[in-house]
């Protein structure tokens, strides 16, 4: 009620509602979604009460999420409190490129390069992940997650050394090895983080703040 306009949903909108849950849960067959309403003890006229509640909290919340600020001194707070998380340690981490067969691999090791070895790998490697930023580090040499194969390489590596073709049940890998230096990350590589993240804290406090507990149905 203090929420007013905003919040308020028309009887077009439940009857949308409803006719997306007929035609993606019980394609389209008005007699299969009465038969479940039935079969749940529930009336047409307790879904639409359901429903437009569970529209109208919606709205609410994204009203009160609007509401929210986050302030540059906020996150600067945040950082100095929280400093130990952006500390890295020193380490040797993996990074990797797959490909199907050996010869993929030798074109590939005579065209990579340190600097090169991340945009290869998102354009030649078979892994998924590689096709992600950052998604062709297979981790801490240190860890003890690679294939007993890369790791046997990759512990004979230097820093920024990069592998011969190595075989595995997957195919072929070209791996390169960084040296990670021990350091903090300034404030500015993670302002961005920060502020999403505590902006979302921040939003579901509002909202916890005014929203009403619901009793919806669930079809």
């Amino acid at each position: 009620a203090r929420c007013g306009k905003p919040c308020e949903v028309t009887e077009k909108e439940i009857d949308t509602q409803i006719k997306e849950i007929a035609d993606q849960q019980f394609s389209g067959s008005q007699e299969e979604f009465t038969a479940a309403l039935t079969t749940r003890g529930i009336t047409q006229a307790d879904l639409r009460k359901s429903l437009k509640a569970s529209q109208q909290e919606q709205a609410l919340a994204e009203r009160e999420q609007a509401k929210v600020t986050y302030t540059d001194a906020e996150g600067q707070a945040y950082y100095k409190k929280n400093i130990a998380q952006y500390k890295l340690v020193a380490e040797k981490r993996v990074s990797h490129i797959l490909v199907e067969t050996k010869a993929a691999a030798n074109a590939i090791k005579a065209e990579a390069t340190p600097a090169n070895f991340a945009s290869l790998a998102r354009t030649k490697s078979i892994d998924p992940s590689a096709k992600t930023p950052g998604g062709e580090d297979l981790g801490s040499v240190s860890a003890g997650g690679l294939l007993p194969e890369l790791a046997t390489v990759a512990a004979t590596l230097k820093a920024n050394q990069i592998s011969a073709p190595i075989e595995s049940q997957f195919g072929w890998h070209i791996l390169l090895l960084r040296q990670i230096n021990a350091r903090t990350k300034p404030y500015d590589e993670v302002k961005a983080e920060i502020e999403a993240q505590e902006i979302q804290v921040k939003q579901a406090a509002a909202v916890q703040k005014v929203m009403p507990k619901g009793n919806y149905v669930m079809i």
